[in-house]
């Protein structure tokens, strides 16, 4: 164990991954461990993440203000991403991810996406910045999250058939 603020020891027993579900789909289940939050940062996160054999590892998903990046640790034969294209979200496109591959999803990258394990489990290190009030887009259960992290954080999440104003106007300053 270590009392050193900026050093994780995930071998050490109190530094497990966590077992979890999404919020929006209890079916989707992985282990994750928060390294960001167990260092005090606050301006990125960082997570490990395990996703058991034959799953996926969230709900396909972009944000809109927040950059997201991926390193594949270890994936196993049948590892895929799935990409969901902005207007798309019934023709999803998947490739082949292997260990030591890099993917990133700038802010705003209308890409819809999740991972898919084969008959091998998935580990990655997931990280991204973490901006006061962010959007998260879900285009296959068309949701959306926001998450405002100004005195919380807190979460609301909305179907989109429940927007009360989907184009809300806003008047440009002159």
């Amino acid at each position: 164990m270590t009392s050193k603020p900026y050093l994780v020891r995930t071998s050490d027993p109190e530094h497990r991954a966590e077992p979890g579900s999404h919020p929006l789909d209890p079916k989707v289940f992985k282990y994750r461990l928060n390294l960001g939050d167990k260092c005090g940062l606050t301006q990125a996160g960082v997570h490990i993440n395990t996703v058991p054999p034959n799953n996926i590892s969230t709900v396909p998903h972009w944000h809109s203000n927040e950059d997201e990046w991926f390193y594949i640790i270890k994936a196993g034969e049948g590892a895929r991403i799935v990409l969901y294209e902005d207007g798309k979200a019934n023709e999803p496109r998947e490739e082949e991810v292997k260990t030591g591959d890099f993917l990133g999803f700038p802010a705003a990258t209308k890409v819809g996406h999740v991972f898919k394990t084969g008959a091998d489990e998935i580990v990655y290190l997931v990280g991204g910045s973490r901006k006061e009030v962010e959007v998260v887009h879900y285009p296959v259960i068309k949701a959306k999250a926001v998450i405002d992290r100004s005195s919380g954080p807190v979460y609301w999440g909305v179907k989109e058939e429940n927007i009360l104003v989907p184009d809300f106007p806003v008047k440009k300053k002159e």
